[in-house]
């Protein structure tokens, strides 16, 4: 057996038992909707015959983290991502560069949902009103990060994991939704004031949503508040240029 199938089919056999109760219903409905192969990882053309079958999205190579217009603007046309990098045994856990069995295992699940992918536009809509400033940008993607990648979603059994990054994590997907963790409720506010990071394994807290519809809801405070900031632009931000 290849090392890169070794990694992926122990995660894909490991990560669904160990997370199975700590991830959202619409993660693990998707996943078992979706039923990648586990032996070995599909290539790109098998995830695409799998995701046509059962959404409206289709996937495209990436390398590395996708610049935030491309990004965005290709969610736009239903098309996400997925990574030529495979990480290795030495990564197995967790990796700090995107890698496929993140996408692939973290994502794509999700998109099976119709309301993740409504909101998904949603947010891809607003997104690309920001591509020409780099503070407005930098905030947006930050409220985008400390949800979609890193956030945590309140359903009827508690509280459970919504961000991506978590989901393909056996320790942060744990930890991240222990009650004796930081949790902090949804305030558009400070989510864009407080930066994100995508090489450490445990963030120092996560962001939980009552629902999807909130981030709906609070459109207009988000929207609002990037203005005020882009005005006040010596108010030094933290910026990351991709997604």
């Amino acid at each position: 057996m290849k090392k890169s199938d070794y990694v992926w089919s122990t995660l894909m056999t490991e990560l669904p038992k160990s997370n199975s109760n700590l991830v959202s219903i619409m993660h693990s409905k998707g996943f078992k909707t979706l039923n990648f192969p586990v032996e070995y990882a599909p290539s790109l053309g098998e995830i695409n015959e799998i995701l046509s079958a059962k959404t409206r999205w289709q996937a495209y190579e990436a390398f590395g983290f996708v610049p935030y217009d491309e990004y965005f603007r290709r969610m736009l046309n239903y098309e996400f991502p997925i990574n030529t990098y495979e990480r290795s045994i030495e990564e197995l856990y967790h990796s700090e560069q995107p890698d496929r069995f993140h996408d692939v295992y973290g994502h794509l699940p999700f998109l099976v949902d119709d309301k993740y992918t409504e909101v998904t536009m949603y947010m891809s809509e607003i997104a690309m009103n920001y591509t020409k400033d780099e503070v407005s940008r930098e905030l947006f993607q930050r409220y985008y990060f400390h949800l979609f990648e890193f956030g945590l979603i309140q359903e009827a059994e508690g509280v459970k994991v919504l961000g991506a990054g978590i989901a393909a994590s056996i320790r942060e997907s744990e930890t991240s939704v222990s009650s004796t963790y930081k949790h902090f409720e949804h305030n558009p506010i400070i989510i864009m004031e407080t930066p994100f990071t995508t090489d450490e394994e445990l963030k120092p807290q996560y962001f939980v949503l009552e629902g999807l519809d909130e981030v709906v809801e609070v459109k207009s405070l988000v929207v609002d508040y990037i203005r005020f900031r882009k005005k006040r632009k010596y108010l030094k931000l933290k910026v990351y240029n991709n997604m």
